[in-house]
């Protein structure tokens, strides 16, 4: 579990959760679940 404040980036490999502040970028993979705030660029696999 990946949790990140403001233009933070985040990497993930599978089954991983992703939380991202403000303005923040999130990558993820296999059976991932994101949940981004405002601003942010997710890419899931």
């Amino acid at each position: 579990t990946l949790t990140a404040g403001y233009g933070s980036t985040q990497t993930a490999q599978d089954s991983s959760s992703l939380t991202t502040g403000y303005g923040s970028t999130s990558t993820a993979g296999y059976a991932s679940s994101l949940i981004a705030g405002y601003g942010s660029t997710q890419t899931a696999g």
